[in-house]
């Protein structure tokens, strides 16, 4: 695992991504991995000249994890940095900590301390650089409920126990699924019913407030914020 330095953007934030290249076999994690996984956990603490650091994580795929499934990924995985520094024309000593799972038929935890300085104007390496971008297009792009276009989540229902979810894809797209992740909440893999038609199951007293649900159909994904604090309708 390395951190690289990736372009910067014209809002005066820089770019950074952190690499990851699995062997043969092996997978790793999304945010929210379904039953067997480990989530991974990211700290910039102890870094310099940040104001912020943002993780941009790229939509997950589903992949088999023992006699269950998770949200996940295999082979290259690149997680592109979004970091805006408190004093821009200063570079910024980037650290960070993370925690996640890396898994072949048993899951070991693992932890990487990373660190890196991105200096304002500097050109990064072009290998890298390129990288980075690759794994950005496929960072869910912000949705809402029911919008135009041909990859959307049309319709959600909800009841106590479990929230449906309609999600209209390109009638041409060979790859199609749906996750979903809240912060704090372990949530399971959306189970699809038919074409298009997915259901969560939700656990009574602990449903949390809001869900993030990725829309994917091949290369294309999209992050739709959806309110749970609403009454649920009686099934």
């Amino acid at each position: 695992m390395r951190l690289s330095a990736g372009p910067a953007a014209g809002d005066g934030t820089l770019g950074a991504g952190i690499e990851l290249h699995l062997g043969e076999g092996w997978k790793t994690y999304w945010l929210n991995p379904g039953p067997n996984g480990i989530p991974p956990r990211i700290d910039f603490t102890g870094s310099e000249n940040l104001a912020k650091a943002e993780a941009l994580w790229p939509a997950p795929a589903r992949i088999a994890d023992g006699d269950a499934e998770a949200a996940g990924y295999t082979g290259i995985l690149v997680v592109p940095v979004t970091v805006t520094p408190k004093d821009p024309a200063k570079p910024v000593a980037l650290k960070l900590h993370i925690d996640f799972g890396m898994c072949e038929k048993i899951c070991v935890p693992a932890s990487a301390d990373l660190k890196l300085e991105l200096v304002p104007g500097a050109k990064p390496q072009a290998m890298a650089a390129a990288l980075i971008e690759g794994f950005k297009s496929r960072v869910p792009k912000p949705a809402k409920l029911g919008r135009e276009g041909e990859l959307a989540v049309t319709a959600i229902a909800r009841t106590s126990e479990s929230l449906g979810v309609s999600v209209r894809f390109p009638e041409k797209a060979k790859t199609r699924d749906l996750f979903a992740r809240a912060e704090g909440v372990a949530l399971p893999l959306p189970k699809l019913n038919s074409p298009g038609s997915y259901s969560i199951r939700l656990k009574p007293g602990s449903t949390p407030a809001k869900i993030e649900l990725v829309a994917v159909a091949d290369g294309e994904a999209i992050a739709v914020p959806i309110a749970l604090d609403l009454p649920a309708a009686k099934p």
